[in-house]
């Protein structure tokens, strides 16, 4: 119950921060490629493999898991420089 108190400060903080960003709907193209056709067509393939074989989709979402924690690290490393883990 605490966690969820704690969970909707700090969600309404970073939105109250960051509300002066404009709101995206979509993503953009890029030389005549439409990001986000393309990346919503790769998630339904992904997403079909993942069905048809099933023991692939627990590699996927460890894969999702790992990829989020090295992006994590790497904005902990831009704001914190050398201090960070």
């Amino acid at each position: 119950m605490i966690w969820t108190y704690l969970f909707v400060f700090v969600s309404s903080f970073l939105n109250g921060v960051f509300s002066f960003l404009p709101t995206v709907t979509s993503l953009p193209t890029i030389f005549g490629i439409d990001l986000d056709a393309q990346l919503t067509g790769a998630v339904g393939v992904l997403n079909d493999i993942g069905t048809y074989y099933w023991p692939i989709r627990d590699l996927f979402i460890a894969v999702g898991f790992f990829l989020t924690y090295k992006v994590l690290m790497l904005v902990l490393k831009l704001f914190l420089g050398s201090r960070a883990p």
